[in-house]
């Protein structure tokens, strides 16, 4: 459940690489959930394409939303203190960004944790006990986008690219995001 906007004290944000986002989900909704392995041709149905279009545009109205909220745009001029997380920092090292949200949490007078080099062994603990049951990340046969949606979710990119600069977050580099082309992005 998600508090109203006027309700909230500050916004913790991650963001994802959209098109690996995207991916997720769909192999989520159509492979079998979160924990099992999907099939590649999942991605040569008909309904991939709409999803994902739908998708990377999700992922760049979400950040503008967001940003309007922080901004005081949405809000009756209110701000909002915001902290970004990127997925990919938080899946390679989570107990540092625990400890980022820990100091934006105090920074903002949210509360104060005690006990914080504590909890955070604790989470380095739980994190390298839970190691052995994450997958492995196959990479793809063939490129799942079209070259239109690599475009698409590319200037996504580069708006919510603009979107984090302009609003002083410049070294939150999503720039690296952007997909390029291959020699086929086509199904086979």
């Amino acid at each position: 459940m998600f508090l109203p906007w006027e309700d909230m004290k500050g916004i913790l944000f991650i963001i994802r690489n959209p098109f690996d986002a995207t991916i997720a989900e769909w192999k989520r909704q159509k492979g079998g959930g979160h924990t099992s392995q999907a099939d590649e041709e999942i991605f040569k149905r008909e309904n991939w394409e709409s999803m994902a279009r739908a998708s990377l545009k999700r992922w760049a109205d979400l950040i503008t939303n967001v940003f309007e909220k922080h901004t005081g745009v949405n809000t009756k001029g209110r701000k909002i203190p915001l902290h970004i997380i990127l997925y990919e920092d938080m899946a390679r090292n989570a107990t540092l960004e625990m400890s980022r949200v820990l100091d934006f949490i105090e920074k903002e007078n949210y509360f104060f944790v005690d006990d914080r080099s504590s909890r955070l062994r604790c989470l380095t603990k739980a994190l390298l006990d839970t190691e052995k049951f994450h997958r492995k990340k196959k990479p793809p046969t063939f490129e799942y986008f079209s070259e239109e949606l690599i475009d698409e979710g590319n200037k996504y990119i580069e708006e919510g690219l603009l979107l984090l600069i302009e609003n002083d977050f410049p070294l939150v580099d999503i720039i690296k995001y952007k997909k390029k082309h291959t020699a086929s992005t086509s199904l086979p």
